[in-house]
C-alpha cells in the first residue's frame, strides 16, 4: 500500500468529516420530518462507523506493523461495506420521510454504482466524482426546498420509532 502525503491525508479526513456532517444535517432534517428514529440512527452509526474503522486499522498499521498489516484488504472491505450500508438505509429513510424527492435518490443511488470501483490510488479515484457532484444537488435541493424550516408532505405517515 502506497503512502499519501500528510496534507493528502488531512484533506481525505477533512472530506470524510464534512460528509458525515453534511448527513448529520439532513438527519436531523429528516427527522424532524417524521422519519425512523432508530433507521436513521443505525445509516449514520454506520456510515460514521466505516471510515473510523478504517482510520483506526490504519492507525495500527503504522504504529504496530510498519504499514503492512496482512489482512488491511479485509479491514478495508468491511469498513466500505458499512459505508455503503449505512448510507443505503439513511438514503432511504431520508426518501421514506419525503425530506428528499424520489428522483434525487435515485441520482444519488446511480452516482454510488461507479464509487465501487473507486481506488484512490489510480485514476480511478474520478469515479467518486459522480457521487460528489450528486452529494452537492441534494444540499442545493434541500437548501433551496426549505426542508429544514417545514415539516414536509407525506412525513406524517411514518410511524416514530
Amino acid at each position: 500500500m502506497r503512502t499519501a502525503p500528510p496534507l493528502i491525508t488531512a484533506l481525505g479526513m477533512a472530506a470524510a468529516g464534512l460528509i458525515l456532517a453534511g448527513w448529520g444535517g439532513i438527519v436531523l432534517i429528516a427527522r424532524r420530518a417524521g422519519a425512523r428514529t432508530r433507521s436513521l440512527i443505525t445509516g449514520f452509526a454506520l456510515a460514521a462507523g466505516g471510515p473510523a474503522l478504517i482510520v483506526v486499522f490504519v492507525a495500527i498499521q503504522d504504529w504496530y506493523f510498519s504499514g503492512d498489516l496482512p489482512w488491511m484488504p479485509v479491514v478495508v472491505g468491511v469498513g466500505l461495506l458499512c459505508i455503503v450500508a449505512g448510507l443505503a438505509t439513511l438514503l432511504w429513510t431520508v426518501v421514506r420521510a419525503g425530506v428528499l424527492p424520489r428522483w434525487l435518490g435515485i441520482v444519488v443511488v446511480v452516482s454510488v454504482v461507479p464509487g465501487v470501483l473507486f481506488n484512490d490510488q489510480n485514476a480511478a479515484v474520478l469515479l467518486i466524482v459522480p457521487f460528489g457532484l450528486a452529494m452537492l444537488l441534494v444540499g442545493v435541493v434541500t437548501y433551496v426546498s426549505g426542508a429544514g424550516s417545514r415539516k414536509t408532505a407525506g412525513a406524517a405517515s411514518l410511524a416514530h420509532d
